[in-house]
């Protein structure tokens, strides 16, 4: 009976042993299936650094704008700080 019982332990652990591997490979299989396709996300972080840099573009031109001064009726264009 012990010989029949420990028989029967060792296939129920080789079970359990067996189904948390499936376990285990399926969960890997899933983890890959959902990093096969990544979504990129440049294109995001793409305009972030367009914007930023636009921004600094605008915020360089308003600082020369404030130190130049413009004749429209003239036709001239006033640089001050170029011609000191």
């Amino acid at each position: 009976m012990s010989v029949q019982k420990s028989v029967e332990q060792l296939e129920a652990e080789m079970n359990r042993e067996r189904l948390r591997r499936n376990q285990r490979m399926i969960a890997k299989l899933e983890r890959e299936q959902r990093r096969e396709k990544p979504r990129r996300r440049l294109f995001p972080r793409f305009l972030l650094v367009l914007a930023l840099v636009f921004t600094a573009i605008l915020v360089l031109v308003w600082m020369v704008l404030q130190r130049t001064h413009i004749v429209l009726v003239g036709g001239t264009l006033n640089l001050p700080f170029l011609m000191s």
